[in-house]
């Protein structure tokens, strides 16, 4: 049999050992509602991305480094994501993408590709966009966004 560097990869993924959680850094948006700003984990009309990366760990003034069990997990799965970068060409943010996907259905799966590139490209146009298309543009990327969110993409 012939493994493939793709097959190679998500034969990591599957590595149950490591307790990979959650995704670490899941997205966050910031909604104006009502006159006021609100953060949250659901996508809104308007909504502009969060970058909340936590925080990895803190150096007592003894030298010894303290990280949390969710930080060793995090620097597992980017050791992994950088051994297998020559033989999939994936980055650190596609190998997660695919970590976090790789349980669900091809369906799905294609589905969130599909998302994914289509929010791209309503985000490029939403920066570019004038007042009456910005509605129209905001109002599918809000759709897109809450689709992605209930495949668990």
């Amino acid at each position: 049999m012939i493994y493939t560097p793709r097959f190679l990869a998500l034969c990591f993924l599957a590595i149950p050992a490591l307790g990979w959680a959650a995704d670490s850094s899941p997205t966050v948006y910031k909604c104006l509602v009502n006159g006021k700003t609100v953060y949250s984990d659901q996508p809104c009309l308007g909504a502009v991305e969060v970058d909340v990366t936590p925080t990895r760990g803190m150096n007592k003034s003894t030298g010894i480094e303290r990280i949390g069990a969710d930080v060793s997990r995090e620097r597992n799965r980017e050791l992994i994501a950088d051994m297998v970068k020559p033989l999939t060409g994936t980055s650190r943010a596609e190998f997660e993408v695919l970590r976090r996907r790789v349980n669900l259905p091809a369906k799905t799966q294609a589905e969130c590709r599909n998302l994914d590139a289509s929010i791209a490209r309503l985000k490029a146009d939403e920066s570019a966009a004038k007042a009456p298309q910005l509605a129209e543009i905001q109002q599918q990327l809000f759709a897109q966004r809450t689709r992605l969110k209930i495949l668990s993409c």
